[in-house]
């Protein structure tokens, strides 16, 4: 069992290490060694953990090794030393430079973790446009990372820096009784009471700015060039300085604001950092994260009330204490929310009404239940060139594509979906579903979406947990059963994902995609990236209809690769990407293995493709059963010299108008009337409430 294990998990985490805390290979061991999270179950990473209906739970958490912590620079740099030893030629692939925008971009998501609000330590504080915190969770890492920079520089293996010392140049920096990493801001900075010029740097680790002697700048090791910095640069994005004027001096202003921040955050225990945004550049070729710091204060000065707990923002403080003001962009947010507070605070029953009819969706009608009603197919694109948005790669290395050109009809599923289920309540016995029946599902966002039932975990219907699939994303979800809807919306909606493969590479040296190789697809296709949105390039390379489709993709090119004076840059073709970094290797005919064909059937899960056209001519309102029906001239009864009160709206032509009905009646123009009264009612009632553009 260990053997065959071990086989297939080259540049893996090390069965040994893990399993029994121990290897006897030693530093030897051509596999990672490196301490996981104690809730992951390390026997399931390994396929030894399997969850069966007559055995007990198991309570540690199950994920993929796409989920694993990142291994340790030290690993890193001994897997090299192994590979460089044994003459292979191989090596890791050498990670992006830490002042890299891809280094600084990465590092940022790693320390952010995906989180919203995470507690943070202070670090230093320049103005509310610079400051440096860090995140708690990676607090110890940052001290083992410490540890090591300090053991390897206080062994004297450490060589001294060369006379000249360039700006952007990394470092180690001896300040006080430590040793950090840091990047030479300025050379030669002069000091009061000093005859030798100091050079001014900046500590990775900790984002203070400090002037150090050159006698204590050492040349930074390989190892430590590349590893995580454990500094988060933010900003406050919701004020700016008023203090800043044509009299003042800028950096005078912003040291004043500094020294006022790090007074007020002196006296808070447990900062909170909530992101507002993607990072930003400052312009120095750096990126910060826009945010705002929160805590908890005691409510009220009153001894005799109470204890009682508010939240309170740095931005907001600042405000108040008048060194800071609004945003823009700010002002106008909180302008809304008043408006909405006063509208929601509003007791009048014309209010009561207008809350309950104002509704996108309200005319749209859930189908009849029918347990074997299956999603519409997918439809085959009409060109072979295209646009798409990647969403998910499966185990079986088979990318899921959206067209682009749908974009709108996900967003109205979404939103349909949204408004229905919001505040459902379960609609069916959890333990009544059965496999492969389609089902609405609430996601870990909080969102509603289209899913097929796939099966109970365990295949116990007690267990409460089963897995679905996110049929418009191709990715597979675990979920409560609680959270599983019976009922149906857009039943005349096809499938908005297909399923696609590169049609030229197949793996190197095996017959499937390798983890590494699979989580490297998922980062380069996805179409939410840290920093922005990211379209692919899709040609299709075939005219028959199946499914996976073959396909090749090409990536939107960097930001930083370089001026192409009034030419595009060249688009980076995903299937050569895999061959630079030895994951795969061009084949033509595309000869899939056994193992591989036999993952995609188990991941088909029953959806199949439809030609091109097949859904022509069915606009999605008409899908969703919204139509304009026209006057029906019988039920009018209108004859010649029939007089009538109305009201023009628009003269088209000489011999044509355009006129509503105005003066009342019955029957058929009467019931005509109200209805328009209630359509104008619904579309106008937001519109009045709603801010100028």
């Amino acid at each position: 069992m260990e053997q065959s294990l071990l086989g297939k998990k080259k540049t893996k985490d090390c069965y040994h290490y893990q399993i029994e805390r121990c290897c006897p290979a030693g530093l030897a061991c051509t596999f990672y060694h490196r301490q996981l999270d104690p809730d992951i179950c390390t026997k399931f990473i390994f396929g030894l953990c399997k969850q069966r209906a007559d055995q007990q739970r198991c309570p540690n958490l199950h994920v993929r090794e796409s989920y694993l912590p990142f291994p340790p620079t030290s690993e890193l740099v001994r897997l090299r030393s192994l590979q460089e030893s044994a003459g292979t030629g191989l090596s890791p692939a050498t990670p992006a430079s830490l002042l890299s925008r891809p280094g600084q971009l990465r590092n940022i998501k790693r320390l952010l973790g995906g989180s919203r609000l995470l507690q943070v330590r202070i670090l230093a504080v320049e103005s509310e446009e610079l400051l440096h915190v860090r995140p708690a969770e990676v607090v110890e890492e940052a001290l083992q990372s410490s540890e090591q920079l300090n053991k390897f520089y206080c062994s004297q293996t450490g060589r001294k820096m060369e006379e000249s010392h360039q700006p952007g140049q990394l470092c180690a920096v001896l300040c006080g009784q430590a040793w950090y990493r840091a990047v030479v801001v300025r050379e030669k900075v002069q000091m009061e009471e000093e005859e030798d010029g100091r050079v001014l740097v900046q500590l990775l680790d900790k984002g203070d700015s400090v002037c150090v002697p050159p006698s204590r700048l050492y040349q930074l090791a390989p190892q430590f060039q590349y590893g995580p910095s454990w500094s988060l640069p933010c900003h406050l994005a919701r004020i700016i300085n008023c203090q800043l004027d044509v009299a003042s001096s800028i950096t005078n202003c912003q040291l004043d604001m500094g020294s006022r921040i790090n007074d007020i955050l002196s006296e808070v225990a447990t900062p909170r950092l909530v992101v507002l945004g993607s990072p930003q550049s400052t312009g120095k070729e750096l990126y910060s994260v826009p945010v705002d710091i929160q805590w908890d204060r005691l409510a009220g000065a009153d001894p005799f009330l109470p204890l009682s707990m508010e939240e309170c923002s740095l931005s907001a403080v600042l405000v108040e204490r008048g060194v800071a003001e609004w945003t823009e962009e700010e002002k106008l947010e909180l302008q809304l929310q008043e408006q909405e507070q006063e509208i929601n605070g509003s007791n009048s029953e014309n209010e009561k009404e207008y809350n309950t009819i104002v509704t996108e969706f309200d005319l749209v009608q859930p189908m009849e239940v029918n347990r074997d009603f299956k999603w519409l197919d997918p439809e085959l694109p009409a060109s072979l060139e295209l646009d798409a948005r990647g969403t998910h790669v499966d185990e079986s290395g088979q990318i899921y594509l959206q067209l682009h050109e749908q974009r709108a009809t996900i967003r109205l599923v979404r939103r349909l979906l949204q408004e229905k289920f919001q505040s459902s309540e379960p609609d069916c016995d959890p333990g009544s579903w059965r496999k492969l029946e389609e089902c609405v599902v609430m996601w870990k966002d909080g969102l509603w979406y289209r899913a097929r039932f796939i099966d109970y975990v365990g295949g116990d219907p007690d267990g409460g947990e089963a897995v679905v699939l996110l049929v418009d994303y191709g990715d597979t979800y675990m979920v409560e059963v609680e959270h599983l809807r019976r009922t149906l919306f857009c039943q005349d909606i096809p499938i908005q994902c297909i399923r696609t493969i590169l049609h030229n590479v197949i793996p190197l040296g095996q017959e499937v995609w390798s983890p590494m190789c699979l989580d490297f697809l998922q980062e380069k296709i996805h179409y939410s990236k840290l920093d922005c949105n990211e379209l692919l390039k899709v040609t299709v390379e075939t005219d028959k209809a199946v499914q996976p489709l073959p396909v090749s993709i090409k990536l939107c090119p960097p930001l930083d690769l370089g001026d192409y004076g009034d030419m595009a840059p060249p688009w980076v073709d995903l299937a050569m990407l895999l061959v630079i970094a030895k994951e795969a290797r061009i084949v033509q005919p595309l000869v899939l293995s056994l193992q591989t064909e036999l993952k995609m059937s188990d991941l088909n899960f029953g959806v199949n493709l439809v030609r091109p056209g097949f859904y022509r001519g069915r606009g999605v309102y008409t899908m969703l059963g919204l139509t304009f029906p026209s006057l029906d001239w019988e039920e009018v009864g209108l004859r010649a010299n029939d007089l009538l009160e109305v009201k023009i709206i628009d003269f088209e032509s000489y011999n044509t108008v355009h006129v509503q009905l105005h003066g009342g009646g019955e029957g058929y123009l009467g019931q005509l009337q109200e209805r328009y009264q209630e359509l104008a009612s619904l579309v106008m009632g937001p519109v009045v409430r709603s801010p100028g553009v």
